[in-house]
């Protein structure tokens, strides 16, 4: 169950991240293994929709929470690890691909001038 803060917004620990580079001795290719460690042992856990973090997440012995996207749902669905597809088998809906293709796209151009877009 989730700590609730005064104005009923759910409270999490902190979590301090020094670095996203792999650690001292452990060659680039092998950073994934950090990944997969952080899902296989969070207190709740998104993921995309991957057999990469679905496997993380029916090692997770410890998370109450899995939730990863949906795109019937248009969101975060929760899931139980052991009594779900691996895959969410999606398709888009005609236009849908332009209209993603063009957020990208401009998420790209703000990437580029430094300046950040909102899009729904």
């Amino acid at each position: 169950m989730l700590r609730r803060s005064g104005d009923g917004q759910p409270s999490f620990r902190r979590l301090e991240c020094g670095s996203f580079q792999a650690p001292r001795g452990l060659p680039a290719e092998f950073a994934s293994i950090i990944d997969f460690y952080v899902l296989a042992h969070a207190d709740a856990v998104a993921i995309s929709n991957s057999s990469y973090s679905f496997m993380a997440s029916l090692l997770n012995e410890r998370a109450r929470l899995f939730v990863r996207p949906c795109l019937n749902e248009r969101g975060l669905v929760a899931f139980d690890p052991w009594d779900a597809p691996v895959l969410l088998q999606q398709k888009l809906v005609a236009g849908e691909q332009q209209l993603l293709d063009a957020a990208d796209a401009a998420d790209a151009l703000a990437e580029l001038s430094g300046v950040a877009l909102a899009h729904s």
